[in-house]
């Protein structure tokens, strides 16, 4: 089982993290919340917060309360964000050793035209602003892409890029189930 638990950082507040190694492509939790119009989400909570990552058009999940709320963004990250029938799951993207800070690039979810956040991540490669996908620069599209980690509605409109398919497990399954080649079950994040 995939155990998760919150903690201080040295300059992000607080974050996440895990208790035990994970290798690329494990599950470490789905992404929850409740799913918001662009008209409802500038009126919620969440908006001023940032608590929200964009999933459709016009379509946003707001905060859950739980550990995914807990997520930091780097512009250096180690895991990214999966869709699966409807559902979005945080994936590691490479190697994780115990008590890791997972983060994602908050870009890979955002393409609405507006989104803007100063970057403390303090990665050597911090690009001292977070925008849209739109904004990153041509060669960490083509690496998101190639990870998979950029949500479908975002891909779509990237195409002309020519990124080789991505080179993750085409069925999104938690670490317990892949060793026995189990149909997908998530186990919640242990505190």
């Amino acid at each position: 089982m995939i155990e998760l638990f919150s903690g201080s950082t040295t300059h992000k507040g607080t974050g996440l993290f895990t208790r035990h190694a994970l290798a690329k492509d494990d599950i470490l939790l789905e992404m929850q919340g409740p799913r918001l119009n662009f008209a409802e989400l500038v009126v919620s909570p969440y908006y001023a917060v940032d608590h929200y990552f964009q999933i459709a058009a016009d379509e946003y999940i707001g905060s859950s309360g739980g550990l995914d709320d807990l997520i930091n963004h780097s512009c250096e990250p180690n895991c990214g964000i999966r869709e699966k029938d409807g559902r979005f799951f945080l994936c590691a993207i490479r190697d994780l050793p115990a008590g890791t800070e997972i983060s994602f690039d908050y870009s890979t979810v955002m393409n609405d035209g507006s989104y803007k956040m100063d970057c403390a991540c303090g990665s050597p490669v911090c690009r001292r602003v977070v925008g849209d996908f739109r904004d990153l620069p041509e060669h960490l599209m083509i690496k998101y892409l190639g990870l998979g980690i950029v949500l479908p509605y975002i891909a779509k409109d990237f195409g002309h890029l020519n990124v080789p398919a991505p080179e993750v497990e085409r069925e999104l399954v938690p670490v317990r189930a892949r060793k026995k080649k189990q149909t997908m079950r998530l186990q919640p994040a242990m505190v």
